[in-house]
C-alpha cells in the first residue's frame, strides 16, 4: 500500500461528520492541511532554487504534495449543506405530522 492510499484511509468518511460544529472543525482542519502542505512544497521548490540537493527534497515534496491532495479529495468528497428555508421546515413537520397548527411562542409572525 502506497503513502496516498494509507493517508486516505486515515481521512474519516463524509458520513461520520454528523453535525454541523463537526462538519466546519473538519472543513477547517482540511483546509489547514492543504495551507500546511502548500508552504512544505513552497520551501521545498525555494530550496531547491537555493541549490539543495534535488534527492533530499524529493521524498519531503511528495509528501506535502499526496498530503494536498488527499486533503483537497476530502474536502472534494464533503456534500454540500442542505440550508432549510422556513417554509420547508414546515412543509416537512407538516408532512411527518409533528405540528397541530398551534404556535408554541407567544407573539407568533404571520
Amino acid at each position: 500500500m502506497d503513502e496516498l492510499q494509507e493517508m486516505e484511509e486515515a481521512v474519516p468518511l463524509k458520513d461520520e461528520i454528523r453535525d454541523e460544529g463537526g462538519r466546519a472543525a473538519y472543513v477547517e482542519e482540511l483546509r489547514g492541511r492543504v495551507r500546511a502542505a502548500k508552504v512544505t512544497m513552497d520551501r521545498a521548490r525555494k530550496a531547491l532554487e537555493a541549490g539543495w540537493d534535488p534527492a533530499e527534497l524529493r521524498n519531503q515534496y511528495n509528501a506535502a504534495a499526496a498530503e494536498k491532495q488527499v486533503a483537497e479529495r476530502a474536502l472534494a468528497a464533503l456534500p454540500e449543506r442542505q440550508i432549510l428555508s422556513r417554509d420547508q421546515l414546515v412543509t416537512y413537520i407538516h408532512e411527518l405530522g409533528m405540528w397541530d397548527g398551534r404556535s408554541t411562542r407567544r407573539n407568533p409572525r404571520s
